[in-house]
């Protein structure tokens, strides 16, 4: 189990890394490992090449130790990426040039012709508006709005990993999660699922504490009637389904009610849910 979720990590990691890159990059970059032997050769070659080699290090740490993760963290990377991807665009281009059908062409209409395709693709990508991540604000406004007072928070429990929820909810913000335990007060055996807080571990770092941790859905359920908070809300991606799972193998009544439905255009959908008082 460890293994594929290692696996699915990666993946993640790999998905965010190819949003900060351009498209164009990505594909020199394929094209780009014989300019790179000439690039080693001098010393600010290899100072760049070392230099991305310990940024891509470093970010994958932080990206594994379960620490909150955000795309900018990889746009330094991304931009000494692209100077790497230039050594590629030699190589394409000879590559180009041995097609048949380009014989016939010069060599600069063939070099022109592709830097006008890159920069139109860069374009194209760099004024796309995106009007992902809507709901942050809407999500955070709907809860921010339940609060009783201003003296007495809700509580704010996610399964959807984005701390700016609890920046713009003003809530008591904590994390439901079924794989990223963390390693502080793990219990044995292995838990199915743990509600995590945040806690500062030095002057500028931060990283996740377990509040408890559950095995069955009854310790879930449990667990969940501790929150002292007069408003206690559950907010998941529709697609996850584990802990619906874990209540209707036991056959215990879900101890949340869903109040609202936030929608990421066709792609994703989000439920929030509000804790019945009993």
């Amino acid at each position: 189990m460890g293994f594929i979720i290692t696996i699915k990590l990666w993946l993640i990691f790999l998905g965010r890394l190819f949003e900060a890159v351009f498209p164009t990059n990505i594909v020199l970059l394929c094209f780009s490992w014989r300019g790179l032997k000439e690039c080693w050769k001098s010393p600010g070659g290899r100072f760049l090449i070392i230099l991305i080699v310990e940024m891509i290090i470093s970010r994958l740490i932080i990206f594994f130790s379960g620490l909150p993760y955000q795309g900018r963290y990889l746009y330094p990377l991304a931009i000494c990426l692209a100077i790497i991807a230039a050594c590629g665009l030699d190589r394409l281009i000879s590559l180009l040039k041995e097609i048949k059908a380009l014989k016939s062409a010069f060599a600069t209409k063939i070099t022109s012709v592709m830097i006008i395709l890159m920069v139109a693709i860069c374009i194209g990508k760099g004024l796309w508006y995106s009007s992902d991540k809507l709901w942050i604000k809407e999500v955070s406004s709907f809860v921010q709005k339940s609060a009783v007072s201003f003296s007495v928070r809700p509580v704010l429990i996610s399964g959807v990993d984005d701390l700016r929820l609890a920046y713009y909810s003003n809530a008591e913000y904590l994390r439901l999660t079924f794989k990223d335990f963390s390693r502080y007060l793990l219990p044995e055996p292995r838990p199915r699922c743990q509600i995590q807080k945040t806690v500062r571990t030095s002057e500028d770092a931060r990283t996740w504490v377990p509040i408890f941790s559950a095995i069955t859905a009854k310790e879930l359920d449990e667990g969940f009637k501790k929150i002292e908070a007069p408003k206690v809300f559950l907010f998941l991606e529709d697609k996850d389904k584990e802990i619906f799972d874990m209540f209707e193998e036991a056959k215990i009544p879900f101890p949340f009610k869903q109040v609202a439905i936030f929608r990421e255009g066709k792609k994703k959908t989000f439920v929030l849910y509000e804790r019945i008082e009993q």
